[in-house]
């Protein structure tokens, strides 16, 4: 019998704390979906929550290496380590940047 662990840190806190409040259902609803990927928005918001506070100076592209050492499945679902990609996490940015802008000036 081989166990093995996988260390959650802070960071299931977050998770638990993102999915208690329903943040992903009013993101879902607010930002539209992210061209043909597998993803929904509200997991690449919290995948992108999760990465900045980690206390680490990584950049976007080195996202699929962070999540190496955590048990991405506890924290974001059914998403695989690859599929979290600087270009998939650019593009969702932007269109949280155009919405929150949008947004914003019509009040």
């Amino acid at each position: 019998m081989e166990i093995t662990t996988k260390q959650l840190d802070h960071h299931g806190l977050v998770a638990g704390t993102f999915d208690k409040f329903e943040m992903g259902e009013v993101i879902e609803k607010r930002i539209p979906k992210v061209r043909n990927f597998n993803l929904s928005t509200s997991t690449i918001i919290k995948a992108m929550i999760i990465l900045g506070l980690g206390f680490v100076d990584r950049r976007l592209y080195f996202a699929g290496s962070y999540f190496e050492n955590w048990d991405v499945e506890k924290l974001l679902g059914e998403v695989g380590r690859k599929t979290l990609t600087m270009t998939l996490l650019a593009e969702c940015l932007t269109r949280f940047m155009i919405t929150v802008q949008q947004n914003y000036f019509k009040r």
